[in-house]
């Protein structure tokens, strides 16, 4: 029952109003139309069909709507239906891993949180390559634990090395979405397996060489693509000086966020008084500031508290415990992950933050439950009302920041405090640390629908969501397109085909 009320709520979330951000960005919607009409841009993940140049990114994301496109034909719904499929598929995926080692309640907690997390509800009904990254290494995640489950003997050391071959296959593929961000998990994970795995120190090797191996193979074999066929056979790669992907990589997309160096960026950095970098502050309070703290911090402290928590009451569990491991593949992630997130230099959009939000949801829900579990601890009744004081303090301080307007968001994928359709849940979730969510936190962003150009917040019209005059007319597809294009509620739906009736299509 409590799970289907969450896949419910899931489904809500990533799917009311989908449709509201129109093409959303529409610099990967372009290279999702062009997918959908020439295999030879599906596979380079070019920028238009006439195979000139590809997007800034490897094309993993970029499959998924041109597939979408081609079975629903170019509209809205098209290219951000896989969007919010996969905001479902993370929620349950979630849910799931931290079911196995805390319990039901525990998995349903995160599940909640993961899906109430305001850059989170964003980003599921958005089309950058931020949520598939994000169902991969969550599926990464749930597969390294799955492989840690078995006894040492030859059948499980076989399932073992399977399951970690699969997560460095999902790690490879992350690295086809948004190339070196997919590998900010391998530290957590590495430490998590070395220390957890049942078998000897040779057999553990083993396996990481072949989860390696296979991650290098499902990266490797399009990376070797852009290398051996001549740059006149192929597609300039965009986001390249010299057309080369491997520039891309450890050039503009990779080091040069955290150096600062923008060689290849269409978006000069907007520099701030004070030092830090070109786009904005660095330091360990970053994601605590400015709009990023909207976004991702209002759990945060308890997420890291529960690092803590949780190590503490499992104490002196055998070595191979794999909620041990749990906490320390989902603590590596979020703490490696915000400190490199503190202290890049350069290009650095509020919307990367999503990357956080499954570490910090399940980190949450798993030092909760270890209060509850050691509720009759007096260290653990000094620590409960200490961490709810303080959380809701920093909930109510997030409350009273000012929404940025439009040019203070610049090119960055905000919507600054989260969103009306998912208010009531910010209640559900903050109740669970006794805290109170406050509602114009809530209620914001959502009220708007968002669009790649600076995210410029359109006012709604009243009644029937026509497309804009910037969007082409998709009554020409035919009533499947035009009710995908006007908002896709199956309430709606009568008005609709009797508006097309009376135009004629």
């Amino acid at each position: 029952m409590a799970l289907g009320v969450m896949l419910l709520a899931a489904c809500a979330i990533f799917f009311i109003n989908l449709t509201a951000s129109g093409y959303a960005n529409e610099f990967y919607s372009a290279a999702a139309q062009a997918g959908s009409v020439s295999w030879k841009a599906f596979l380079w993940g070019s920028l238009d069909s006439g195979n000139t140049i590809t997007v800034d990114k490897p094309p993993a994301a970029i499959w998924l709507m041109a597939l979408s496109v081609r079975i629903f034909d170019l509209n809205s719904f098209a290219i951000l239906l896989p969007e919010a499929l996969m905001g479902v598929a993370t929620t349950y995926l979630l849910y799931a891993t931290v079911r196995r080692y805390w319990g039901n309640w525990a998995g349903i907690v995160t599940g909640f949180i993961f899906m109430l997390t305001p850059v989170a509800a964003l980003m599921f009904s958005f089309n950058n390559p931020d949520a598939l990254l994000v169902l991969l290494m969550t599926s990464a995640t749930h597969a390294l634990l799955r492989s840690l489950e078995y006894a040492n003997h030859p059948s499980g050391n076989r399932k073992r090395t399977w399951w970690m071959v699969l997560a460095g296959a999902l790690i490879g593929f992350g690295f086809l979405t948004k190339q070196l961000q997919a590998l900010l998990v391998l530290p957590g994970f590495a430490l998590a397996f070395l220390l957890a795995s049942p078998t000897g120190i040779v057999r553990c090797i083993l396996d990481s060489l072949a989860a390696i191996g296979s991650m290098i193979v499902a990266a490797g074999w399009w990376v070797l693509l852009t290398v051996i066929v001549p740059a006149s056979d192929r597609l300039y790669i965009g986001g390249s000086q010299r057309n080369s992907f491997l520039e891309l990589t450890f050039g503009y997309n990779g080091f040069g966020h955290l150096t600062g160096s923008e060689e290849g960026s269409v978006i000069p950095g907007h520099g701030r008084e004070g030092g830090g970098g070109k786009w904005g502050q660095t330091g360990l309070n970053c994601l605590f500031s400015g709009e990023f703290g909207t976004q991702i911090s209002r759990l945060a402290p308890l997420a890291f508290a529960g690092i803590v928590i949780s190590l503490l009451v499992i104490g002196r569990a055998v070595r191979i415990d794999v909620r041990r491991a749990s906490i320390i593949a989902f603590g590596g992630w979020l703490t490696v992950t915000w400190l490199v997130f503190s202290f890049m230099a350069g290009i650095f959009h509020q919307y990367y933050t999503v990357a956080l939000a499954p570490a910090l949801a399940a980190l949450v829900a798993i030092g909760a439950f270890s209060l509850w579990i050691a509720r009759d601890k007096l260290w653990a009744r000094i620590a409960m009302p200490i961490l709810i004081a303080s959380t809701a303090y920093w909930d109510f301080s997030l409350a009273g920041r000012p929404v940025a307007s439009p040019a203070q968001l610049g090119h960055s994928h905000n919507r600054s405090h989260g969103c009306s359709r998912v208010c009531f849940g910010w209640a559900v979730a903050n109740t669970t640390t006794r805290s109170c969510c406050p509602h114009s936190l809530s209620r914001r962003a959502y009220d708007w629908p968002y669009c790649m150009e600076a995210v410029h917040r359109i006012p709604r019209t009243h009644g029937i969501n026509r497309p804009s005059r910037t969007q082409p007319d998709f009554r020409e597809h035919g009533w499947r397109s035009r009710w995908y294009a006007r908002g896709c509620s199956w309430w709606r739906w009568p008005a609709w085909w009797w508006s097309g009736r009376r135009h004629g299509t």
